[in-house]
């Protein structure tokens, strides 16, 4: 059985509600192996475009974001057959940044423009990690993990 919605609200058969979103990604990956050392190089990129256009008067917001992710992995594991490195390290950074525009919504379409904005963010995390193993079935992984965020 349907769900039946009895009132959408007076502004939503004049307004159109709705998103539209297109989004395109592009990635790449490396990854070295030099015996007891292991590296993994990857970059990743994002392109969005998104509207929604919402049920009240002024309500069109219009996106273009896009985002850049590289990050780096290194690990030491100088016995080849243990499941995890002795030692391993993560460095990654994304930044992102988006210009949104909102618009008075005229009967659904686009009007006048009243707000413009320029979004701007950046991450750094940084991880290392120690697995030691206790015995054949115990191991202890300490680490340490910072990350900074600008917006």
């Amino acid at each position: 059985m349907a769900l039946q919605v009895i009132n959408l609200g007076r502004n939503v058969p004049r307004d159109l509600p709705r998103p539209d979103a297109t989004q395109a990604r592009l990635g790449t990956r490396v990854t070295g192996d030099f015996g007891a050392y292991l590296f993994d190089e990857l970059a990743g990129s994002a392109r969005k475009d998104a509207t929604f256009t919402f049920p009240i008067l002024a309500g069109i917001r219009e996106v273009d974001d896009n985002d850049l992710t590289p990050v780096a992995w290194y690990a030491y594991r100088p016995d080849r057959p243990a499941n995890l490195p002795l030692l391993e390290a993560t460095v990654s950074y994304v930044v992102e940044w988006a210009d949104r525009n909102c618009f008075v919504s005229e009967r659904g379409r686009r009007g006048v423009q009243f707000d413009a904005n320029r979004l701007t963010t950046d991450t750094l995390s940084l991880l290392a990690v120690a697995n030691i193993p206790i015995n054949a079935a115990w191991m202890v992984s300490p680490g340490l993990t910072w990350a900074q965020t600008n917006r």
